[in-house]
């Protein structure tokens, strides 16, 4: 085993070292990535400075990777190559030290610009090869993917191997404690240096357009008797969902749209990899690569239905957003198909979509779906009372919104977007001349949830259980209720606060409690002591806003108290 192992390492070391040689300034970028990622899991930070100069990183990483990749399908000289891969990095550098320092909302508008064109990055080596030449495009995917998947699929096993290791030796001599960020750190070292080191160490020029590429054995297998025939039933099953939405009006149109859209991508997939550049050609692949066209355009007609709904009902949010441009796309590339056009034009329609979306001034990302959203959120508080006359207006009764409407209120804190909702608050009774939140506005409203969620994220997750509820011997129910909930004359009550929870009994305040996160992670059982008292509280439905601190803020609940009473030798 150890002479296998060292033949393999003395076999590959020539090609490792013309790799470090090859791509020098590949490898300081990723290097300077991984330690950046490395400092923002140590020190658990989210701060501005951080962020910044890991995108600054990852952008470098892309432009060096496709300026070798130039080089080599051009034949530029070393003085042309290394001069841009200079340029580039003074770029980067630039562009860290004008990125905003503060975290608000200009500043997330950059980033998704940013990542938008870091993802046009990763596809423009697709549209690298001569694309006159069909079978030299094909050859050159084929390869440049098959080395990716190998890469990563390597280095995932690698790091899955490593983790066990140190995990089963942390319980061999029982070493607790701060041991996850282990895992973490490992895998991003090995996902950005080791990754790249596989995947570069075997990029040539002779190995991407020389080497025949074929998918073969199994592979030929898999796409014949697996592949192609689950493309084909799950194209009848959603062409008859479509029918049947269409004539019953069911309202599923985010299923619909989901289900079309992953139809789109793997048999979008599977029918590339038909091509004869790519595979043996038999019956079935050749069948399949004729009629796939036709059967993606009434799974667009579907797909373009469900979006058209989506929006109209819920406005264009980023998320609807990015759905709409991949209607486009998939148009897009059925049309390149069936007017037999250059595959090469796929890619390249990709590529530009998304500069459209980064870059295409009112009609961008975030300019387009910020506007629209803001009119939606104004509309909806319209309708639902609590905007009257230009301004709010508290009421006794909570007024009730749709759960489609707090997700925009969401969303909306979360891009830091809030803040035109402060020239609505004239007299000050809903923020009390504070910045707007979500806490403030959805803990006067009863919100509608229209089916179980769990929605987790930086921002906000919302969390529904069915616990089975036993008062234990000397405990009694008592009710929840939020902060400025309609029920605040009971005079036996658990009130939720943002950042403290408070027992009233007959009307006076009796104790306070301060969960911190990990009794927040027990949900949905919390159980909270203080002055006396002893808190059980079983939560069956739980909305809550995560701060920089972590610190939790109920938004909406639903659950019951169960207090009881204990001797407190503090007192």
């Amino acid at each position: 085993m150890a002479a296998k192992i060292s033949k393999w390492i003395q076999s590959n070391a020539a090609g490792w070292l013309a790799s470090f040689i090859q791509y020098p300034f590949n490898y300081l970028g990723l290097i300077v990535t991984a330690i950046v990622f490395s400092f923002l899991i140590e020190r658990s930070t989210s701060e501005p400075t951080y962020q910044n100069a890991l995108l600054c990183a990852v952008l470098f990483n892309l432009l060096s990777t496709n300026i070798y990749f130039s080089s080599e399908r051009l034949a530029w000289k070393g003085l042309l190559k290394n001069g841009l891969l200079v340029l580039m990095a003074t770029v980067t550098i630039g562009l860290f030290f004008l990125l905003p320092q503060e975290d608000n909302s200009h500043r997330s508008d950059i980033f998704y610009s940013a990542w938008l064109i870091g993802l046009g990055l990763i596809l423009l080596p697709a549209v690298l090869p001569e694309h006159d030449d069909e079978e030299i495009f094909f050859k050159f995917n084929g390869n440049y993917f098959y080395r990716f998947l190998e890469s990563f699929l390597v280095t995932f096993l690698l790091w899955g191997l490593l983790s066990l290791s140190i995990l089963a030796f942390n319980e061999l001599f029982e070493i607790r404690g701060g041991q996850g960020k282990i895992y973490a750190h490992l895998f991003v070292w090995l996902m950005t240096v080791l990754f790249a080191f596989l995947f570069l160490s075997r990029h040539k020029k002779e190995d991407f357009f020389a080497n025949e590429f074929k998918y073969e054995g199994v592979n030929l297998m898999l796409l014949t008797y697996v592949l192609i025939p689950s493309s084909l039933v799950y194209a009848l099953i959603l062409i008859s969902f479509f029918i049947k939405n269409i004539l019953t009006q069911s309202g599923t149109a985010i299923w619909l749209q989901d289900l079309s859209i992953w139809f789109i991508v793997l048999s979008g997939l599977t029918y590339l990899l038909a091509q004869p550049s790519l595979n043996r050609d038999t019956k079935i692949i050749s069948l399949y690569r004729k009629i796939w066209p036709y059967l993606a355009v009434p799974v667009l007609l579907a797909l373009s239905y469900a979006t058209y709904s989506r929006l109209k009902s819920t406005g264009i949010s980023l998320e609807n957003y990015f759905r709409a441009l991949f209607v486009v796309f998939g148009w897009t590339s059925t049309i390149i198909i069936l007017l037999r056009k250059k595959f090469y034009w796929i890619p390249a329609a990709a590529i530009f979509l998304l500069l459209f979306a980064a870059t295409g001034g009112p009609w961008r990302a975030w300019t387009l779906s910020k506007n629209n959203i803001k009119e939606h959120v104004i509309n909806g508080l319209m309708e639902s009372g609590m905007i009257e006359d230009g301004k709010f207006v508290l009421k006794t009764e909570q007024p009730q919104i749709s759960d489609a409407l707090a997700d925009q209120i969401y969303e909306l804190e979360h891009r830091k977007l809030l803040g035109f909702l402060k020239s609505y608050d004239q007299d000050g009774q809903m923020f009390a001349n504070e910045e707007p939140s979500a806490y403030k506005i959805l803990s006067r409203v009863s919100v509608n949830e229209e089916k179980v969620r769990d929605v987790r994220g930086n921002v906000n997750y919302y969390r529904e259980f069915l616990p089975e509820i036993t008062p234990a011997f000397g405990e009694r129910i008592i009710p929840i209720v939020t902060e400025f909930s309609q029920h605040d004359t009971l005079s036996n009550k658990v009130v939720i606060k943002s950042s403290a929870i408070e027992l009233y009994i007959e009307g006076e305040k009796k104790a306070t409690f301060l969960p911190d996160d990990e009794m927040m992670e027990t949900l949905p059982l919390v159980v909270l002591s203080s002055g006396g008292y002893q808190l059980r509280l079983f939560l069956t439905q739980y909305t809550a806003l995560k701060g920089k601190n972590l610190q939790h803020e109920a938004i909406y609940l639903q659950g019951i108290a169960l207090l009881s009473t204990y001797n407190d030798s503090s007192e």
